[in-house]
């Protein structure tokens, strides 16, 4: 079972019912009351039971009146704590850009997007991401996990896999990744990636928006 803590910012001392949507949707996927933090007033938590993974907006209400917040959610199906993404602000302790939360935190460096990882076309130096948990300043340790880097296009039809023998792993926080972009760039798209871990059951450690652009 998984509980899908998120938080959000809102006026102090309201009592808030918080109901989740589907993006665009009007349906009410769940829907749960919020707990005001003892000293951080104005900061809420609400906890949410095995919400699909997903893309979700969260409307809290007070009484049938909605809007007190309004914030929109990268849920996936684990226990975590996850924040909106207006609050995907670059962190003062990661290098680059926050990419996404699942369940941990991506930061590519060299960037040039605060919220995919994009490259361009005929590249051929490294990419190389770094990961961090939740709260955006821990490095993830991955240094004994056997990598696999997927990718695929928006509709979800596999275009690359990148195997353990061509992704070092390292960084000064044992928390990063570096493979070839020429594996990756002879052609434009926009993609989804993942982050597997082949020795853990293919757990998915990260994944998020990933773009090739062209550029002549």
């Amino acid at each position: 079972m998984a509980t899908q803590t998120l938080e959000f910012t809102a006026g102090t001392g309201l009592t808030l019912t918080c109901k989740l949507f589907a993006i665009g949707a009007d349906t009410v996927v769940a829907s749960a009351s919020a707990t005001e933090k003892t000293n951080d007033k104005n900061r809420y938590t609400v906890a949410f039971t095995d919400i699909p993974a997903g893309d979700y907006r969260m409307n809290a209400f007070v009484g049938a009146v909605g809007g007190f917040a309004n914030e929109v959610y990268d849920l996936t199906l684990v226990t975590a704590t996850f924040y909106p993404r207006s609050e995907q602000e670059l962190s003062a302790e990661a290098p680059d850009v926050i990419v996404n939360v699942t369940p941990a935190v991506v930061v590519q460096e060299n960037t040039v997007s605060r919220n995919e990882i994009e490259i361009f076309t005929g590249e051929s130096d490294d990419l190389t991401v770094y990961f961090y948990e939740n709260d955006r300043v821990t490095p993830l340790d991955i240094s004994e996990i056997t990598p696999e880097f997927k990718i695929s296009n928006k509709s979800d039809v596999l275009l690359y896999t990148i195997g353990a023998s061509d992704i070092d792993l390292g960084g000064p926080d044992n928390n990063a990744i570096t493979f070839s972009k020429a594996t990756i760039t002879s052609d434009d798209f926009e993609g989804k990636y993942s982050l597997r871990d082949t020795s853990n059951g293919n757990k998915v450690l990260a994944t998020g928006k990933l773009t090739v652009t062209y550029a002549p």
